[in-house]
């Protein structure tokens, strides 16, 4: 029931990110509803596919962080204190980028790196 309500809030607090220019991550230009970045990871076999990406957000954005795959592990982000916990593979992180810095964005179980965020 705790992680059921620490993925609510997560999801009602988070919003969505744009992968603004050459992150690698997301659609080039992808814009949630609220207006901010969304970073797409698809996992396969424990594996973010294309590898580790570093993406960049501005203080003050919605980021939205979507899962799909067959993941089931909880993913940890870092510096925010945010949880995950995948079902059936997927979810989603929606959060305002409040705090400036470098945050590992990784599967908490393993302790694995699937993405790193700058928030400027």
């Amino acid at each position: 029931m705790y992680r059921r309500c620490v993925v609510l809030v997560l999801v009602l607090a988070l919003g969505t990110t744009a992968c603004g220019g050459d992150s690698g991550a997301g659609a080039p230009g992808a814009v949630g509803d609220s207006g901010g970045p969304v970073f797409d990871l698809s996992i396969e076999d424990g594996e973010v596919l294309g590898g580790v990406r570093r993406v960049e957000a501005s203080i003050g954005e919605k980021i939205t962080i979507e899962v799909t795959g067959d993941g089931t592990e909880q993913i940890h982000v870092h510096g925010y204190d945010l949880y995950l916990q995948l079902e059936n593979g997927e979810g989603s992180i929606v959060f305002d980028a409040l705090i400036p810095g470098r945050f590992e964005i990784e599967f908490e179980e393993s302790g694995r790196l699937i993405l790193e965020l700058t928030v400027k």
